[in-house]
């Protein structure tokens, strides 16, 4: 939509009572109670009385870092053609921004928290599938989305909080569903108690006990055949190529699938990714309606709930985070170029602080450890290529690292972090220590500090040190080996960068030089169709800012091309392809610690989780 676009007003009151508002009714405006919630019995809600009570719930902190993404997401460029604006679908319809009137914003915290509700754009995530038509020539130049045609969805542009999607004939009942729901409650029971809510929401109903039983009963009633077929293509193929098989039991089948089962949040999602990722595989479909469908309305589902949870009903908390996570890695399958993926990881943290340190009903230490690794993965890899409007100003949560040490400590390998949690852990440390480094190196007058040189021994001595666990498997030790080459090139192109060579630079840059070719003859000694190389994006981006011959670029290029025709993820593409614009620049101008300001110039924001 361009910038000079009409600014369409929304429909609901913008000073009225929060139960008008989600009712979408004009307010009168009346405290304590408006004329309209008298009339149809309802409570009356007052954004004063929601601002006196922040600690309600012991969430204010996942709040306020939800709300503050809404700001912080506004300076992505990637997620703002509008000027000044996060991206909203469907905003021909509603013309929805971000603005920069705080005191508006300050009294309305259900309007504010959508900055992260709007950035979850489906057109954000399956717009890299309509550009793989360039590369495969299978998508269909104008591929729209089927839900406005659905009679069980709603348009895109109506997507959002509860509020925006009651029905207006029966809006009353559902509200006062909408108050008392619990997330975490069977989709079965939600359906019965608030028909019109969840008809908007979710596909039709499944018959009911009184009518026909078919002859044929499933375990999971309520999904139709397609769904049925992306569920056996997720057990078959998406599931195998989220995780890098380092261990005989992936935890996206055995945590996600049961969890799936119980709630159907996370039976959405799944059934979502596993669509985006048959739309970037050699499984494609002809069309990209199925994809655009299963996420849009997982994607509905997903923020309903998120508005759900910040109106003060937090029992729902689990599965949220395990969306986050789950849509964080969405994103990345689909080969995401617009940082979508970081506003993933940042709710994550925010619910996951909550709900890993008091090991909420229904969560087993395997599942608490899988939800440590996944996050670990996903922010470690993915800090690197944030903008810094966004970047997590401390990527790990002193709970959360304290469990992934003690992981560490019991020598845990995983489907995402192999046998390197460890390293996992020293990258946003390294990160840190750089940005406190450049500072000094822009400053000549300014030495680093003892601290800071004290932190980079320490950093380096930790490394150093790294072994895989002898229970690895060997494809997994030696990319455990191959992520410890990249880590020490990370840290010491902190000094200088990889190509940069002067009278006082000789010895550090045979060492950067040596690191190299280690690292290359490590991927020497094992396949590139392997299934661990699901998760060495990161380390070959490493490595290829580090390299200067063709031969040696070959190698990486030939890698991530073998990887992308195996294992079929969207980010093994991306990262190829900013290489590639690395490669054209002047060496003394490319290091890994510049590879965000090559993202901004190629005008893509990508993770290599």
């Amino acid at each position: 939509m361009s910038e000079n676009a009409s600014y369409v007003p929304p429909t609901r009151s913008r000073r009225g009572c929060f139960t008008c508002r989600r009712r979408k009714k004009k307010c009168d405006e009346k405290k304590p109670v408006c004329k309209g919630c008298t009339r149809n019995k309802l409570e009356c809600k007052w954004p004063a009385e929601r601002m006196r009570k922040p600690g309600q719930g012991g969430s204010e902190g996942i709040d306020a870092d939800i709300i503050s993404l809404a700001n912080s997401s506004a300076g992505h460029k990637a997620l703002a053609p509008r000027s000044k604006g996060v991206f909203v679908p469907g905003t021909e319809a509603c013309g929805s921004t971000i603005n920069a009137d705080s005191s508006e914003c300050a009294l309305q915290e259900t309007d504010v928290s959508r900055g992260y509700l709007d950035a979850l754009s489906p057109e954000t995530i399956l717009s890299p599938l309509i550009e793989t038509e360039t590369h495969h020539g299978s998508f269909s130049d104008a591929s729209k989305s089927s839900t406005s045609d659905s009679v069980s969805l709603l348009p895109v542009e109506d997507a959002g909080a509860p509020q925006d999607v009651l029905d207006e004939r029966g809006d009353e009942h559902d509200l006062a569903q909408v108050d008392s729901f619990d997330p975490y409650i069977s989709t079965e029971t939600c359906m019965i108690a608030s028909p019109n809510l969840w008809d908007a929401l979710m596909e039709p109903m499944p018959p009911s006990p009184t009518e026909n039983i078919p002859a044929s009963l499933s375990i999971l009633p309520h999904i139709d055949h397609d769904s049925s077929e992306l569920l056996s293509f997720y057990l078959q193929k998406t599931a195998n190529s989220m995780g890098n098989g380092s261990t005989d039991v992936n935890p996206f089948v055995v945590q996600l699938v049961p969890l799936a089962f119980q709630n159907n949040l996370v039976l959405r999602l799944i059934l979502a990714q596993s669509a985006v990722h048959r739309q970037v595989s050699q499984d494609r479909q002809p069309s990209n309606e199925l994809a655009e469908r299963h996420y849009t309305d997982s994607l509905r589902l997903f923020r309903a709930l998120v508005g759900v949870y910040l109106s003060g009903k937090h029992d729902g908390i689990l599965p949220l985070a395990v969306g986050s996570l789950i849509l964080s890695l969405t994103e990345v399958a689909s080969g995401d170029i617009h940082g979508s993926t970081f506003n993933h990881i940042i709710a994550a943290k925010s619910l996951l602080k909550k709900v890993l340190p008091q090991r909420c009903t229904g969560m087993s230490l395997d599942l608490q450890n899988f939800l440590v690794e996944y996050y670990s993965h996903m922010s470690a890899l993915s800090i690197i290529g944030m903008a810094p409007q966004i970047r997590l100003n401390s990527p790990m949560e002193p709970e959360i690292e304290a469990m992934a040490n003690k992981m560490v400590e019991g020598k845990y390998v995983g489907q995402l972090c192999g046998c390197w949690l460890e390293l996992l852990l020293v990258i946003p440390q390294i990160f840190a220590l750089g940005e406190s480094m450049k500072e000094c190196s822009q400053d000549s007058t300014r030495p680093p500090s003892p601290d800071d040189i004290t932190q980079f021994a320490l950093l380096q001595a930790r490394v150093l040190a790294f072994q895989p666990v002898p229970t690895a498997h060997p494809e997994t030790a030696l990319a455990g080996l191959v992520f410890k080459q990249a880590v020490l090139l990370y840290l010491w192109s902190i000094l200088a960068g990889p190509h940069t060579i002067y009278e006082g630079n000789k010895m550090h840059h045979n060492l950067m030089k040596d690191a190299v070719i280690e690292a290359l003859a490590l991927l020497g000694q094992f396949p590139a169709s392997a299934r661990v190389n699901t998760s060495l994006c990161w380390p070959l981006a490493i490595i290829g800012c580090c390299i200067s011959e063709e031969a040696q670029r070959d190698i990486v290029r030939n890698r991530l091309q073998t990887m992308l025709g195996t294992m079929s993820l969207g980010n093994m593409r991306e990262t190829l392809v900013l290489l590639e614009h690395v490669w054209t620049r002047p060496l003394e101008d490319i290091s890994p610690w510049n590879l965000s300001k090559m993202m901004e110039e190629k005008q893509i924001w990508i993770s290599f989780a």
